[in-house]
């Protein structure tokens, strides 16, 4: 099955300090964590947006599934940017082919999913762990899919929900977990 949409997205680091108090508020603003899961990334295509980032192609390995996915900046009709991703689940034989040719960069990290509904949308909430320089780093990804119209005001929206009901720092987000992986280590 393959599937194509928008998403609305924000991401930001969180210290080890606060990463307690943000699972018990997520549990408390009624969001059900629906498992802990280790994810392996694969980045078998990379390129620098026109616009910002990285779009890039990915194959990644969740339990025994994989999910080869794009994801594209675009601009919407008022130049805002968004995101868009194409993605579906391919064969075991198709990913290690995949694999086989080669990929520009690899991650592994565990991760922590919890799922709500908020004004009505349903809300997906990751926090992910990651392994970097030999310490570990947290990361909170709030996401909604909506419609390439809605991407830029749903995105304002997820930032305002952070700010009202996390204690955390949202002054900036967070860089992509490919922006982390492939910039050069901070020793």
């Amino acid at each position: 099955m393959k599937t194509d949409h928008y998403e609305a997205e924000v991401k930001f680091e969180i210290s080890e300090n606060d990463l307690a108090s943000v699972q018990d508020t997520l549990r408390n603003l009624g969001l059900r964590h629906t498992g802990k899961e280790t994810l392996e990334d694969y980045y078998l295509h990379t390129k620098r947006s026109r616009y910002n980032g990285w779009d890039f192609v990915r194959l990644r390995k969740s339990n025994e599934e994989y999910i080869l996915t794009q994801k594209t900046w675009q601009q919407d009709v008022n130049g805002v940017l968004i995101r868009q991703e194409e993605e579906g689940e391919v064969s075991y034989t198709d990913a290690n082919e995949m694999l086989q040719r080669g990929y520009k960069a690899q991650l592994v990290k565990t991760r922590h999913d919890y799922v709500g509904h908020v004004e009505g949308d349903e809300l997906h909430v990751s926090i992910d762990f990651l392994e970097l320089d030999g310490a570990t780093r947290y990361f909170l990804e709030c996401e909604r899919l909506v419609a390439k119209e809605d991407a830029a005001k749903a995105r304002e929206q997820l930032r305002r929900w952070v700010e009202e009901n996390l204690a955390i720092d949202t002054t900036h987000e967070a860089p992509s977990m490919l922006e982390l992986i492939t910039q050069p280590s901070r020793h």
